[in-house]
């Protein structure tokens, strides 16, 4: 039985990897944007492995470091026990990252970080409620898919019982004031004003939030950039009402966009940013990083997962 046999035989039908084409190329070699598959043919990767290659297939760097642990034979240790990578990873992570945002929770995917953020906010704020936009993606754990607004991702599981409400993003291309794309100005200022009102008036049948979770640009919803201003914007609001602002940088992150993380364009600090993707070269790692007094307040063992802090992954992320 060859590869692909063996997937239409033995694969579920949720998986994605021949979603796009029937008889999928199988990948045999990388190289910085392309990609060879097994009978020879060169590609260009578009897709930079789902926003995760940002610096390239085969790095030098990450390659090296991975040698060089594996031979080490520290391949896993548990979530019980620290070791070298783990804690340098960690104070890697902080340097990049305003002064403020200075402590670091290790996950293994995106989803599961957009989980942790959700308990952090929800135990430091002791509230329920948490607000996310149209078009919005954070993931697709239960707590996650919460957040995500595709109704394709969340339908088959109502309820999603976090406690979210949905908010228009300021898309210039499709907002709901029927304004043209020349107006994005007003139609940041509506977008917000609309925000705040809700959020104010007991009316408005939301609850105290304790989140409001934010793509500085949104990936899967079509890459929506908002008009700048938006998460300054969003941040006088947060402050405002007492409720986090948790940047999704998922995405966003490492260079992406043209700064190290989505939210320094607007130059505001969120309370927690949620990483991934870029940020280990290729291999499943993830993070929350939040100011002292957020990620202080989560009782111990309240997040925890068996590989966080892997240090063959650590070592490639240091390296990245």
């Amino acid at each position: 039985m060859d590869e692909l046999d063996i997937l239409r035989t033995h694969e579920s039908s949720a998986a994605k990897d021949r979603g796009i084409l029937p008889e999928p190329p199988f990948f045999a070699r990388g190289q910085g944007a392309r990609l060879w598959d097994s009978l020879g043919r060169e590609y260009l990767d578009f897709i930079s492995g789902s926003a995760v290659s940002n610096a390239g297939h085969g790095n030098a760097a990450v390659t090296k470091a991975l040698i060089e642990q594996l031979q080490s034979g520290l391949v896993h240790v548990g979530p019980l026990f620290v070791t070298p990578q783990k804690a340098h990873l960690i104070e890697t992570i902080v340097g990049l990252m305003p002064p403020e945002l200075s402590r670091v929770h290790l996950t293994i995917t995106g989803g599961e970080a957009i989980e942790a953020a959700l308990k952090v906010a929800k135990i430091h704020t002791g509230r329920q409620n948490v607000i996310g936009f149209w078009g919005a993606y954070h993931g697709r754990p239960m707590g996650a898919l919460g957040l995500t607004a595709h109704r394709s991702y969340r339908d088959q599981f109502f309820p999603q019982t976090i406690g979210t409400a949905h908010f228009a993003y300021p898309y210039p291309f499709r907002n709901p004031f029927g304004l043209p794309p020349g107006e994005a100005q007003e139609i940041l200022r509506l977008t917000l004003s609309y925000l705040d009102a809700a959020l104010s008036d007991p009316a408005s049948g939301l609850s105290p939030t304790a989140a409001i979770f934010v793509e500085p640009i949104q990936g899967v919803g079509g890459i929506v950039v908002p008009p700048p201003g938006f998460l300054t914007g969003l941040r006088e609001i947060c402050d405002r009402h007492g409720a986090l602002l948790i940047s999704d940088e998922i995405f966003c992150g490492f260079g992406r966009t043209g700064t190290w993380f989505g939210f320094q364009h607007d130059g505001v600090v969120p309370d927690i940013a949620v990483i991934s993707k870029g940020l280990s070269g290729g291999l499943p790692i993830s993070a929350i990083v939040g100011r002292a007094a957020l990620m202080s307040s989560l009782p111990g063992g309240i997040q925890s997962t068996t590989f966080e802090g892997n240090p063959v992954i650590a070592a490639a992320a240091i390296a990245n």
